[in-house]
């Protein structure tokens, strides 16, 4: 009976010892407050999960495992896998040219290819933080007069909308930024382009495309965002921090809809699913293995990890393909590909994206494939504390 105690006292102390090395991040939130999902993932396993905050302030809604939120830019290496995809059934090759999508398109759409969309490479001014290209985009959107109507009685701007006027707002630019290839600046309107891309050469919905990424994993709370998203009791609201004496959080709300930049709404316990399928794929291993192995010279130039293990008939092609690239894509100088950062912690590859929505919900995630364990923190506020991934693999590594 001594050592059964013993045992259960010592299980209880490592327990409560790994859950105030997560947790310690978030005992700022509270009922008061807009919240996080946190989980680990340790070899297919949700092994840590737990819920802070609040879902909706108005109503005190608390976050569970139920609570939907936007994922924001996390949506682009699902958007990333999606291509290199079709590019795997033939249905187009990420060295195909904006100019043969967008034939209407200046000369200059020619030396765009879609993996300079995947990798940031592409010179596309950002339609979202570029401000002169914002300001833009607006101007032409404020000049449809349906669209201002909608507008003011709260109607969301349409995804094609969007699209059609950032592509026109790309038309109009006499060259890109950059030289195409020849350098590397994060930019949503590659993937919102892509996205679009996708549909045109599968002749499927995008949204329907990410089910088929969805379904197999049974990700059955998870979806993309678009105008005929139904509201449901258990998605998050959006919070802004505001510096007022009087109140802390303002409900933020967003009346854009994107595709393939963001527009992911899921659950911590479907996230899960997905970060676990990264790490041990459930079908097709060979595709999903050589996706995450971007750190060897051939895919570390961006989007062409499938190729490492490929006989020598393709060996023309892909000189071909990385003689028109310069530069190693980096963001911030970190490497990226495929839509996910690569990066080193204990001599072991890390992938990981931050995501942050139109309408304010801030989330993060991780992966370390060879300890088979993933970190996941979706919040429904701009949140910029977590453990770090020292102190989560020294926690949960075997």
């Amino acid at each position: 009976m001594k050592i059964l105690l013993l045992i259960f006292t010592i299980l209880n102390t490592i327990t409560l010892t790994v859950d105030a090395n997560v947790s310690d991040s978030f005992s700022g939130l509270n009922s008061q407050t807009p919240g996080c999902a946190v989980g680990v993932v340790k070899k297919g396993e949700l092994v840590y999960e737990r819920y802070f905050g609040q879902a909706n302030l108005r109503y005190q809604v608390p976050i569970d495992k139920k609570t939907v939120f936007n994922l924001g830019s996390i949506t682009k290496h699902f958007t990333a896998a999606l291509a290199l995809q079709l590019e795997a059934k033939g249905q187009l090759s990420v060295n195909d040219s904006l100019k043969k999508y967008y034939p209407q398109g200046p000369n200059w759409f020619e030396d765009v290819k879609l993996h300079h969309l995947i990798n940031h490479q592409s010179g596309l001014p950002d339609y979202l933080n570029d401000e002169k290209t914002r300001e833009q985009l607006v101007k032409r959107v404020s000049t449809i007069p349906h669209v201002l109507a909608e507008l003011v009685v709260g109607k969301p701007i349409a995804r094609d909308v969007t699209l059609m006027h950032v592509l026109d707002t790309m038309m109009a630019l006499s060259a890109p930024s950059f030289k195409p290839g020849e350098n590397s600046s994060y930019s949503n309107t590659g993937y919102l382009l892509l996205a679009d891309i996708l549909e045109k050469a599968s002749g499927i919905p995008f949204s329907e495309l990410a089910q088929q990424l969805f379904k197999p994993l049974g990700m059955s709370s998870t979806e993309l965002v678009s105008l005929h998203t139904v509201e449901t009791p258990w998605s998050a609201t959006g919070y802004s921090a505001i510096n007022s004496p009087r109140y802390k959080y303002r409900r933020n709300s967003s009346n854009l809809i994107t595709q393939g930049d963001g527009g992911i709404l899921s659950t911590l316990p479907d996230f899960a699913k997905w970060i676990s399928h990264l790490m041990a794929p459930i079908d097709d291993k060979l595709f999903w293995s050589t996706f995450l192995h971007p750190m060897k010279p051939v895919s570390n130039i961006g989007g062409f990890s499938r190729f490492q293990n490929t006989d020598d008939s393709k060996g023309h092609f892909i000189s071909q393909i990385l003689s028109s690239l310069k530069t190693v894509s980096k963001i911030g100088g970190v490497p990226y590909n495929n839509g996910l950062f690569i990066s080193k912690v204990k001599g072991e590859t890390v992938y990981s994206h931050r995501g942050l929505s139109i309408d304010s919900m801030g989330s993060y995630f991780w992966l370390s494939p060879s300890h088979s364990i993933g970190y996941i923190q979706l919040c429904n506020f701009s949140f910029d504390k977590q453990p770090s991934v020292n102190e989560i693999l020294d926690t949960y590594a075997d």
